[in-house]
This record gives C-alpha cells, sequence and structure tokens, in this order.
C-alpha cells in the first residue's frame, strides 16, 4: 500500500500538496465500489489479539503510514520533532505514538 501511495504522490506538484494529496489517495480507494475496509486491519481485528505474527504485521503496517505522512510532513516543513514529541512550527506540540 505505502508504493502505491508514493506512485500516487510522484507527479503531483507542488511538493508541499503531496502531504495533502495522500488523503486525497485514501479517498479515492475508500470510495471504491469493492472498498472492505484496510486489509491489515480488518485480519487483525479477525486474529490480531490471538495472533501475535499477524498483530505484528499489523502494528509494522500503522507504523509505516505514521512513517510516510509524517516523514512527508517533515520535509515540507509542516511538522518539527524534538525528543518531546511532534511541532507544528510556531504552534502548539503534540505527542505521536
Amino acid at each position: 500500500m505505502m508504493d502505491a501511495i508514493e506512485d500516487y504522490l510522484a507527479d503531483i506538484r507542488p511538493s508541499q500538496a503531496r502531504v495533502l494529496a495522500i488523503f486525497d489517495y485514501l479517498d479515492e480507494w475508500f470510495r471504491e465500489p469493492d472498498f472492505r475496509g484496510c486489509p491489515w486491519m480488518n485480519v487483525y481485528g479477525e486474529l490480531g489479539p490471538t495472533n501475535p505474527a499477524v498483530a505484528a504485521e499489523a502494528h509494522h503496517h500503522q507504523r509505516a503510514f505514521r512513517a510516510l505522512v509524517t516523514g512527508r510532513a517533515i520535509r515540507k516543513h509542516v511538522l518539527s520533532h524534538d525528543d518531546r514529541g511532534w511541532v507544528r512550527p510556531g504552534r502548539t506540540r503534540f505527542a505521536c505514538r
């Protein structure tokens, strides 16, 4: 999924628009007629609490998506990070775990 999002973002200009385009991608995906939710979250909902391998994969997917979004935001100076959490420049600090 992360590769599909990266492919979707590749041609979007200006590069700052890529942060918001992640959510355009998700909106398009959610509106597909055969959309049945995130496969990772669905599998976790069915098996994750009882299957450590499934739980680990679902958590890996969550971290990868978080890294994609925050990485794009940091590169475009929408967010900055220090040892206390995430900060929107000139704004309130918030934690992202």
